[in-house]
């Protein structure tokens, strides 16, 4: 949760007290160092480049991670200043979190000082486990820039992450609230945004590394689970949800853009409808005009990735019937579908509303009414009720739908299975979060069976653009597409039939 009142930055003292930090994080385009040395806000400010070697700690069981701390010593000239942040999680690109700096005497941890406040740096059997996992290599520059009644550090990091013999290049800018309001974190943003290309960050150097040492710097990353506790409000909750599906995005959007990655692609489609089915979930606390255009433009941002994804689809449902010619042809209008994507994930269209979108998320005042402030579990409660009163509606009469009525149910659906996964954490007492994953496994599996249909009306379509396009497909076997069909209605209401014997869980 935001704490506007707090004020970042921490003075490098032997026993400096916790405090709290409020950053943005914003990415930099490599050839883009110029331009942004040379952005009006920065010229005359700017300081000299500064080395810096940060080394990151943690043990062989990487107990320092799961536990939501990050432990690092950065050499800078002469001095060495440990830092310990607590709950290092990104939300896209602003963060909020616990931290901890001193100065120490030389490159190793000095955890004596951390041990009086108990938690996994306490515990002997960690401290004496402790070992480099990777580092960063940078130069750094840093400004204060005083913007109306804000004062901000701004600092450029350009260098790169180092796992073992694994390097990942890294230019970014932090822009760290001092004192003031945060809405000046993304004024300041979108004034240097105008003139260099940025997209909002989302993951601390201390993931980049941790991703870059096991090795799954390049692969899709999946919806993370999503973190509620009771005690917060519905506000507060939307808030942890929205910037959950925004991270998952814009972790997976570069591998789009530089790899082409159909499961990337596929990981940026989910968490668009993740964050869409957000805001359908959380719709009786959200108000203005602000919403309205975030749906509009996450709609048109979803759609423009469609094409690509469905013709990846249908080249691995027919590749093995396809001749060469067609495959070739396919391919192609696969390429100029994936050339459209790249497109639009990167216009600065986009990437200036994803700013603004992380500001309202954070910051927006349309969250103001009772319900709002209220606590989470009884909203999270209604919103279950209204999505399974919608499934239940169409799923009763399941196997007697037609087309559009099934996409009704699969579209309710998805939406329900979403929220089941959002409040999980608050349905997870003993009681109750085993008929949750009971539910939860007969909703997946009603989904399964509506997305194969979905499918089946999906290609169809496909096939008719593309014999338009001039694109012969392998003649379609109706018969085998009829039996198909039935199977698939008729797994989707068996499945509707177990979710119904389970019931709302919720309400248990």
């Amino acid at each position: 949760m935001l704490d506007q009142s707090a004020k970042a930055g921490v003075e490098c003292r032997p026993g400096s007290d916790k405090s709290r930090e409020i950053e943005l994080k914003l990415e930099v385009e490599p050839h883009c160092d110029q331009a942004l040395l040379n952005h009006p806000l920065l010229s005359d400010i700017i300081g000299d480049p500064q080395q810096s070697v940060s080394v990151y700690y943690d043990t062989k069981a990487k107990r320092l991670r799961d536990a939501g701390i990050t432990l690092r010593v950065r050499k800078t000239g002469d001095r060495f200043v440990q830092t310990v942040k607590a709950d290092a999680k990104a939300a896209a690109g602003l963060f909020d979190r616990d931290e901890w700096e001193v100065l120490i005497a030389g490159p190793d941890p000095d955890l004596d000082q951390m041990s009086a406040r108990g938690g996994p740096l306490a515990n002997p059997e960690i401290r004496n486990g402790l070992r480099p996992i990777f580092q960063t290599l940078v130069d750094r520059r840093a400004a204060v820039i005083d913007h109306h009644d804000a004062r901000i550090e701004l600092v450029v990091d350009r260098g790169e992450v180092v796992a073992g013999d694994r390097r990942q290049p890294l230019f970014e800018i932090e822009l760290e609230l001092i004192e003031g309001s945060p809405s000046a974190l993304f004024d300041v943003a979108r004034e240097l945004q105008a003139r260099v290309p940025l997209r909002l960050g989302v993951m601390s150097k201390s993931e980049r590394g941790e991703r870059l040492a096991n090795g799954k710097g390049k692969r899709a990353m999946k919806a993370e689970p999503v973190r509620l506790s009771p005690e917060m409000t519905a506000n507060e909750a939307f808030r942890v949800i929205a910037f959950s599906c925004l991270r998952q995005f814009r972790a997976n959007e570069p591998l789009v853009a530089a790899a082409r990655d159909p499961d990337a692609l596929h990981q940026c489609r989910v968490a668009l409808r993740r964050l869409r089915s957000a805001f359908s979930l959380f719709r009786p606390i959200l108000r203005g005009q602000a919403l309205d255009r975030f749906r509009a433009e996450i709609r048109g941002l979803a759609g423009s990735l469609g094409q690509a994804r469905n013709l990846d689809v249908l080249i691995r449902r027919q590749s093995d019937l396809l001749s060469p010619e067609s495959r070739e042809r396919l391919v192609e209008q696969r390429t100029r579908a994936y050339d459209d994507a790249v497109a639009s994930l990167q216009s600065p269209c986009t990437s200036a509303m994803l700013i603004d979108l992380a500001e309202w998320i954070a910051l927006g005042e349309r969250r103001r009414s009772k319900r709002a402030n209220g606590p989470i579990a009884p909203f999270a409660d209604r919103v279950l009720d209204r999505f399974w009163k919608k499934v239940r509606h169409w799923g009763r009469h399941l196997e007697h739908l037609d087309d559009d009525e099934r996409h009704e149910l699969r579209i309710a659906g998805k939406k329900l299975r979403y929220a089941t996964e959002f409040f999980a954490d608050l349905h997870g007492d003993e009681g109750r979060s085993e008929q949750r994953d009971i539910f939860q496994s007969g909703l997946e599996a009603m989904q399964d069976g509506l997305g194969g249909l979905n499918d089946l009306v999906t290609e169809k379509a496909m096939r008719e653009w593309l014999a338009a396009a001039g694109i012969t497909l392998p003649e379609v076997d109706h018969a085998q597409v009829r039996a198909q069909r039935r199977d698939l209605i008729h797994a989707s209401a068996e499945a509707f039939d177990r979710l119904d014997g389970t019931g709302a869980f919720w309400r248990a």
